[in-house]
């Protein structure tokens, strides 16, 4: 809706979805390592501690990232795969 009032709004569209397909690939990797680390060591800690890190970093980059666009200053979203170019 307010597409012609946001500067970047192509290029921060772009960097937000690219930023959570890596997100959801790191995820998911450390879930497949968790998951078989349970099966060798009985130990859910990993899958716990990788989760609040990884929701934890999430949550301060969306905030952070919201601000800077209010502001207008450049934004920034890393990790992140170049899927959409």
């Amino acid at each position: 809706m307010k597409k012609d009032k946001v500067k970047k709004v192509d290029q921060l569209g772009r960097a937000i979805l690219n930023f959570q397909i890596s997100w959801m690939l790191i995820f998911f990797t450390l879930f497949g390592v968790t998951i078989i680390g349970k099966l060798l060591l009985h130990s859910w800690s990993m899958l716990i501690s990788g989760l609040v890190l990884l929701y934890g970093y999430n949550i301060i980059l969306i905030v952070v990232n919201t601000i800077l666009v209010v502001k207008g200053k450049n934004f920034f979203y890393k990790p992140a795969i170049r899927i959409l170019r």
